[in-house]
C-alpha cells in the first residue's frame, strides 16, 4: 500500500440476537436499518431462551432490564466485539412503566427491542406487516443509537425522539436528524 492509499474503516458489528422465538422478517427490517444508518455490518446470531425468572406473572410481561441483562451477558460469553441488539416477541416493561417498546444502556454494548406492542393487533387493529416491519426499523436504530452514545432528541421527526406510545413511533422517521448525525461518530 502506498501513502496515498489509505484503507477502509472495518465495519461494526451489530449482532442480532433473538430471545425466544423470532420471526426472519423482523431481522431483515432491524438489520436494513441499522446498515443503513450507522453503516455497520449485521448477524444474525443462533437463539437464545426466554428465562423463566424474567417473567412476572401478575402483569404477564417480562423485566426488560433482566432481558437486556441477558442479551449483555450472553455477547460477554460468546466474545462478540460491537454491538448485540436483542429482538424478541415478547411484552416487556420497566419498573414504573406499563410497558416498554425496547431498552438500552448510553454506550453500552447491548440493547433488546419487543414487538409485541409495535403489532397493530395487539392494539385491536387489522394486521399490517409493512407498518410492524417500520416499527421495527424503527425501534431498533433508535436503541442501538443509544448504544452507540446517542441521547434522546427533542426533534420531532429524528429516530432518537422517544416513543411513549404507538403514535410516537409512527410519527417519527428511521433517520436521524442532522444533530444527532454529527454526534454519532460511527455513522460518520
Amino acid at each position: 500500500m502506498t501513502t496515498s492509499e489509505t484503507a477502509a474503516p472495518e465495519l461494526v458489528t451489530v449482532h442480532l440476537l433473538p430471545v425466544g422465538p423470532v420471526p426472519a422478517a423482523y431481522f431483515r427490517a432491524a438489520g436494513h436499518g441499522l446498515a443503513r444508518t450507522f453503516l455497520v455490518h449485521c448477524v444474525v446470531e443462533d437463539t437464545i431462551q426466554l428465562p423463566p425468572e424474567a417473567y412476572e406473572p401478575s402483569r404477564r410481561q417480562f423485566h426488560a432490564g433482566a432481558l437486556l441483562e441477558l442479551v449483555r451477558h450472553h455477547a460477554a460469553q460468546q466474545r462478540w466485539t460491537g454491538k448485540t441488539l436483542g429482538l424478541t416477541v415478547a411484552d416487556v416493561f420497566l419498573p414504573r412503566l406499563n410497558f416498554v417498546f425496547g431498552v438500552s444502556s448510553s454506550g453500552g454494548s447491548a440493547a433488546l427491542v419487543a414487538t409485541a406492542r409495535l403489532h397493530p393487533e395487539f392494539w385491536g387493529l387489522p394486521a399490517n406487516p409493512a407498518s410492524l416491519n417500520q416499527r421495527i426499523e424503527k425501534e431498533a436504530i433508535h436503541e442501538v443509537g443509544h448504544a452507540f452514545g446517542l441521547g434522546h432528541c427533542a426533534n420531532p421527526t429524528c429516530v432518537m425522539r422517544p416513543s411513549n406510545r404507538l403514535l410516537d413511533t409512527d410519527r417519527k422517521s428511521a433517520a436521524l436528524c442532522d444533530a444527532c448525525y454529527e454526534r454519532c461518530t460511527v455513522a460518520r
